[in-house]
């Protein structure tokens, strides 16, 4: 089957009737393919590296870059024992993204052609082997959402100096990294909104947290606070605020107050 037909039955799926949608995956499953899978808008392709491989295979990539603006790698979900892998060729020449996901493939290093995708708004890297970023990430000036939960990141030489370059982020997920403190390059994201630090080693925070004055969305569970900082009750615009799980025994009368107006969840231990 060449790309033409391809491209039809791709069409068939999307815009036939149900009997001609279920046709369409079956001859699209028969021969190893993935559907390109139409949501609330056109260009998702959601696959995995062996699907991929068979695209390549068939010549079909260069069909696929002029559609597919959505990509995501699903190893973690498909595949129980993914390999360490780097992620593929192919990847680069998709050009028009604005949204790549890589999840569950023990990615230990990340691309420096990653700069070239410079339409991304949304990269989601979960459940890889990160140890740092590198430096093309701040050409990504149009990045609002960078997901990176369970990764090996830490404050040191995790995050370039570039990385400061990435006025457009607006949410930062570092969930179950290597984290002891937060890095002081995310003070330079001026439009932040949400930091997602669950399940890492803080203890405090730095005092320079006040200053991302977008901030509303502040979470901290699972780490290693004996209290409650003091520096968000100087944060006016940080609406939803979760600490629960941490070592903290009791709670300042401010941050009493502060529940009447914001959702704080925070939970202080229990002594028996």
């Amino acid at each position: 089957m060449n790309k033409e037909n391809y491209h039809k039955i791709v069409q068939l799926q999307k815009h036939g009737t149900f009997a001609d949608n279920q046709l369409a995956l079956q001859l699209l499953k028969g021969m190893g393919l993935p559907a390109i899978k139409y949501y609330r808008m056109d260009g998702n392709l959601f696959i995995t590296l062996a699907q991929f491989q068979r695209l390549v295979d068939y010549g079909w990539i260069d069909f696929l870059t002029r559609n597919v603006s959505n990509l995501g790698f699903i190893g973690w979900r498909n595949e129980p024992e993914a390999p360490t892998t780097q992620i593929p060729e192919a990847v680069w020449k998709f050009k028009n993204l604005t949204n790549f996901l890589y999840c569950g493939y023990n990615l230990e290093e990340l691309d420096e052609r990653i700069g070239e995708l410079t339409n991304l708004r949304t990269i989601t890297l979960k459940y890889n082997k990160l140890k740092k970023l590198p430096k093309s990430i701040g050409k990504l000036r149009k990045l609002k959402r960078l997901h990176l939960t369970k990764n090996q990141l830490n404050q040191d030489n995790s995050f370039p100096e570039e990385f400061s370059q990435l006025k457009s982020l607006k949410i930062l997920s570092l969930t179950l990294n290597n984290l002891s403190q937060i890095p002081d390059i995310i003070q330079q994201l001026s439009n932040l909104r949400k930091l997602v630090l669950v399940r890492n080693k803080l203890s405090e925070l730095p005092q320079w947290i006040d200053q991302l004055t977008k901030l509303n969305k502040l979470y901290l569970d699972g780490n290693c606070f004996t209290e409650v900082p003091k520096q968000i009750l100087n944060m006016p615009n940080l609406r939803d605020i979760l600490f629960r799980y941490n070592q903290i025994l009791e709670l300042p009368p401010e941050i009493q107050k502060l529940k009447i107006s914001r959702h704080i969840s925070i939970h202080p231990m229990r002594i028996n």
